[in-house]
């Protein structure tokens, strides 16, 4: 026997004795107990097996990799909680994020980011509220909850561009329609000027001149008055200026209306239109003097003509009078 041969039987042997690996890229080839095994069968048999071994390294290597992920998410997330304890204080059963809570159930340091459509804020004490963003663009509307009942858009803040509109309403949630604006305090309108309101003519119709404007604006009285408790109806104290809104009424019907006590209110509009229509009757008026005046001094000064004229026949009458006396 080739000893070459010899030196290898007993790995020969091994490898014919049935030793099978799962999965290998080729078929063993089996041996008899005592059979010469050919050289290609053997080398075929060590190539299966290296096969096998390098297929069964790569998956450890992959076990590997998913072992050094998860142990790089568990430590992230033992940073987060740490960082998260850190950042949160609980006492008497308040949490404050940032900062010590000092009475509120959540107290938040710093700016507080919801994502969502709605926040909502309740308290025992007040009515409920909470922010809604309807359509999830750049719109917030301000709902408040009175009862069981739930009054939508009481408040809409909306971004058109570069404007930033804040429409109140009444709190409809069907064809909703304007409703009041209450300011505590005075209102700054940069650059001044009144509220806008709708003017073109494409929108109007039934448009007509307004006649007698100057006797309307006569016909409402203006007073002096102090309210008798200006703090109960969010008013200034001390003495003010403006109308009675009963008077206004039977002047004016669509200045006055009234809140939810029956109490009336006067919102005075179109008050610029009947100013100018005044003044031009005004206007008109003096006009019409100016004219009676130059007429009247034009009569004057031929009036005084003719004074002049007979004036000067009289002192040419006085010689020949004179001379009638004498020759009598």
């Amino acid at each position: 026997m080739n000893p070459t041969l010899m030196n290898k039987l007993p790995l020969v042997l091994l490898l014919g004795a049935g030793f099978v690996t799962p999965a290998l890229a080729q078929d063993i080839v089996p041996f008899q107990n005592g059979q010469v095994a050919d050289a290609t069968a053997v080398n075929s048999n060590f190539n299966a097996l290296k096969t096998s071994a390098a297929a069964a390294q790569a998956t450890a290597g992959t076990a590997q990799a998913t072992a050094d992920t998860a142990q790089a998410t568990a430590t992230a997330a033992q940073t987060a909680v740490a960082n998260l304890t850190g950042a949160i204080t609980i006492a008497s059963g308040n949490v404050g994020i940032g900062t010590t809570p000092a009475g509120a159930r959540l107290q938040v340091a710093g700016s507080l980011h919801v994502d969502g459509t709605r926040v909502r804020v309740t308290d025992a004490n007040t009515p409920n509220f909470a922010l809604r963003n309807p359509n999830s663009g750049k719109t917030w509307e301000l709902l408040s909850y009175v009862g069981n009942g739930m009054n939508f858009g009481d408040l809409v803040i909306q971004r058109a561009g570069t404007r930033v509109d804040v429409i109140v309403h009444d709190g409809n949630a069907a064809g909703r329609s304007p409703g009041d604006f209450e300011i505590l305090g005075a209102a700054f309108k940069p650059g001044g000027g009144s509220w806008s309101s709708a003017s073109d003519l494409r929108l109007k119709k039934n448009v007509a001149p307004i006649d007698g404007a100057l006797d309307t604006l006569l016909a409402l009285r203006g007073v002096h008055f102090e309210y008798k408790d200006p703090a109960a109806i969010h008013e200034l104290p001390g003495q003010r200026t403006g109308f009675i809104a009963q008077e206004v009424e039977q002047v004016m019907p669509d200045w006055v209306s009234e809140d939810e006590r029956g109490l009336k209110r006067v919102t005075v509009r179109g008050f610029e239109a009947l100013a100018v229509e005044s003044l031009r009757e005004l206007k008109q008026g003096n006009d019409r003097l100016v004219a009676a005046n130059a007429a009247l001094r034009a009569d004057n000064e031929a009036l005084h003509a003719r004074l002049e004229a007979l004036e000067a026949a009289v002192e040419n009458l006085q010689p020949l009078a004179s001379r009638g006396r004498v020759g009598r």
